[in-house]
């Protein structure tokens, strides 16, 4: 996917994310002054951008991360100079708008676009936890506001069925937080990718997952779903034993 950001533009906010992790407070303060003052004020659609792509093409897995929980931290704010409204209802409505609200429907598909690129080719475990922190946020944010968000569960899916534990760990963070993605799929189909999760003999870290995600989909109050995932509940069982077994929880 070729970039929307000019490379001056991503240059300079490449130092400024730079200066960002630096420990001299000094520099720090003056980068998060340019930050807020010049790009979150004024340009927060090209910010927003810069960061989805850096979370997924810096050659530099802890800049990655790092942008990754910049972009979630950002985009829910509320806009740095909002709009007063004369009317009080209109005011109160206001005061709950936040940046992701202000931004053009293009540049929300390309934010989902270029999150999930990231999510399906990273492989340092740090970087992805924060790829997946930050989709699970951008999706309910979109779900709560009524915007529908697709692609998700198709990549979900594809990592859940993937070679690689660290992927297959972020499908379940993932259903985890999104759990609608499940509810709204057929029980069986549900049941069946669970299960096989659990009963695996992969990395206990993957097991662990699954079993969150179980938590969340038997938490429904659908007495037809609930009749239909039986079969889950030995092997959550037998999992969750094991879990407190090694002191997790």
């Amino acid at each position: 996917m070729e970039s929307a950001i000019p490379q001056q533009i991503r240059a300079e906010l490449g130092q400024i994310l730079s200066n960002l992790v630096l420990g001299d407070n000094e520099i720090r303060r003056s980068a998060e002054k340019v930050l807020n003052d010049k790009w979150l004020a004024s340009q927060p659609e090209i910010l927003l951008l810069a960061l989805a792509e850096f979370s997924r093409q810096s050659p530099d897995a802890h800049m990655r991360a790092f942008a990754a929980i910049l972009l979630r931290r950002l985009i829910f704010r509320p806009p740095l100079h909002p709009v007063p409204s004369p009317h009080p209802h209109q005011a109160l409505a206001a005061s709950k708008i936040t940046i992701y609200d202000h931004l053009s429907e293009a540049t929300r598909g390309n934010l989902e676009t270029i999150l999930l690129d990231a999510l399906k080719e990273e492989r340092d475990q740090s970087a992805l936890k924060g790829v997946t922190e930050t989709v699970c946020e951008l999706a309910v944010g979109s779900f709560e506001r009524k915007r529908p968000f697709p692609e998700l569960l198709n990549t979900a899916s594809q990592l859940a069925n993937s070679g690689d534990p660290m992927h297959r760990e972020s499908a379940f963070r993932i259903f985890t937080n999104v759990p609608h993605l499940l509810w709204d799929q057929n029980p069986q189909q549900v049941v069946a990718v669970l299960e096989s999760a659990l009963k695996s003999t992969e990395q206990v870290s993957v097991r662990h997952a699954a079993l969150k995600a179980c938590a969340v989909y038997l938490s429904s109050n659908d007495p037809g779903l609930q009749s239909q995932t039986v079969g889950l509940m030995y092997p959550v069982l037998v999992v969750s034993l094991f879990i407190c077994s090694l002191g997790w929880s």
